[in-house]
């Protein structure tokens, strides 16, 4: 039988579980009603009334955080190419050499492996440096120079009329979307280095204009406007290096060829032996990975 001290606890912990679960759920219908307001776009902005739109243009600071996976990812891919041309640069038939004089089974696997690993690894290397030096490029394009504005001034300058023009009439109701999106080629035609970069990031007017409702400090309605500009959509172009699969299967690929110049002239048992606890651990870098992977393409 619990004593009343007890009972008088056991009141008290449901009473504050109580007024937990109750701030837990209001916070919760806060956070929906939040995230409702910033999943609305275009479709929603197009009917209301006179709306407020404030420009988020400015170039941001740092660099995206892709770009920094990037020249991580390329350091690795160099380091390993590294090895593997010297690898495959050293290959001597004669110490591969068969009782009848030719290279032999393991040889060649070796041979084709190492090309394989050796092209691969210096693809990556390369291409990647070349996307992260393209991407800077772009960056600096986007300062002020002598005859141009810099991009978010040029930008909150194309943008400026079609803000005032809400506010006018019938608010351009209905081609809102429409005229944000001629006035953003506008600037995008004023430099070449600009639609440059643009063309070569392979992004489209729809997908680099965004626009989100959010709640300003005094409960007002805010629609701001988001852009990504050419540097930020080049950056996109990291995924293509990023996303391959075809790296961690030339990581494999590395290491089943130099098993096999390990194992030169080794005993089949033992090649078995070894064979057998690779795969162990292939299978769960595999088994790792794959979901990392879903993650990258998602």
């Amino acid at each position: 039988m619990p004593r009343n001290g007890n009972y008088k606890y056991m009141s008290l912990n449901a009473e504050s579980q109580e007024a937990e679960t109750e701030s837990r759920d209001a916070w919760l219908n806060v956070a929906a009603s939040e995230v409702g307001l910033f999943g609305q776009g275009w479709e929603a902005f197009e009917e209301v009334d006179r709306p407020r739109v404030e420009c988020a243009l400015a170039v941001p600071d740092d660099d995206p955080a892709i770009v920094n996976s990037l020249l991580t990812y390329i350091t690795v891919t160099t380091f390993l190419a590294g090895f593997a041309v010297a690898d495959f640069g050293s290959f001597k038939a004669e110490a591969w050499a068969a009782e009848d004089g030719s290279v032999g089974v393991r040889g060649c696997a070796f041979l084709i492996i190492m090309a394989w690993v050796s092209g691969c690894t210096m693809y990556m290397s390369i291409v990647g440096v070349v996307i992260a030096a393209v991407y800077y490029r772009a960056r600096n394009q986007l300062a002020p120079a002598w005859d141009r504005l810099s991009w978010d001034q040029s930008c909150e300058a194309a943008m400026k009329p079609v803000i005032e023009a809400l506010g006018t009439g019938d608010g351009l109701k209905g081609r809102r979307h429409e005229a944000f999106q001629q006035a953003f080629a506008i600037v995008l035609r004023s430099t070449p280095d600009w639609s440059h970069s643009f063309a070569l990031g392979g992004r489209g007017l729809d997908t680099v204009l965004k626009l989100r409702l959010r709640r300003s400090e005094n409960d007002e309605d805010v629609w701001m406007l988001f852009c990504e500009g050419p540097a930020e959509c080049i950056s996109k172009k990291c995924f293509h290096i990023l996303q391959a699969r075809s790296f961690p299967f030339t990581v494999i690929m590395y290491i089943v060829a130099q098993s096999i110049k390990a194992l030169r002239g080794v005993d089949d048992k033992l090649v078995v032996t070894v064979v057998c606890i690779l795969s162990l651990w292939m299978g769960r870098m595999a088994h790792t990975l794959g979901p990392m992977y879903m993650k990258l393409n998602d």
